[in-house]
């Protein structure tokens, strides 16, 4: 199997969505970093309206949560990349994919900071 990668990345479509979704996740690290940096005590992670904390974490449980989610970014990237030549639309699924799971995740860090 070939991988041309020089016009998988030269394509602004798939490289700028995977840059955004880069982005999204680089900033929620540093919004943890910067919220939790002298923090060493549990956090909520889950808050039910019915029964209220169900779940109590530590920051670096925040920080797994971005880690996955950097992962699962990397594997599309270079699923995209791979079928970039063949199926090029399949390659701007995979990287809208990436950036559909990196936003809600975001989303999520941001509400366990507020909920904090």
């Amino acid at each position: 199997m070939h991988i041309n990668l020089p016009r998988a990345i030269a394509d602004k479509y798939l490289s700028g969505i995977f840059i955004f979704s880069l982005v999204v996740l680089i900033v929620g690290f540093s919004v943890v970093y910067a919220e939790y940096a002298d923090r060493a005590a549990s956090i909520i992670i889950h808050w039910d309206v019915f029964r209220g904390v169900d779940a109590l974490g530590t920051v670096s449980d925040l920080y797994e949560i971005l880690a996955i989610a950097l992962t699962a970014l990397s594997v599309n990237l270079f699923l995209a990349i791979a079928v970039f030549d063949r199926e090029r639309f399949l390659s701007y699924v995979l990287a809208s994919a990436g950036f559909a799971f990196s936003v809600p995740v975001f989303a999520a860090i941001l509400a366990i900071i507020k909920i904090n």
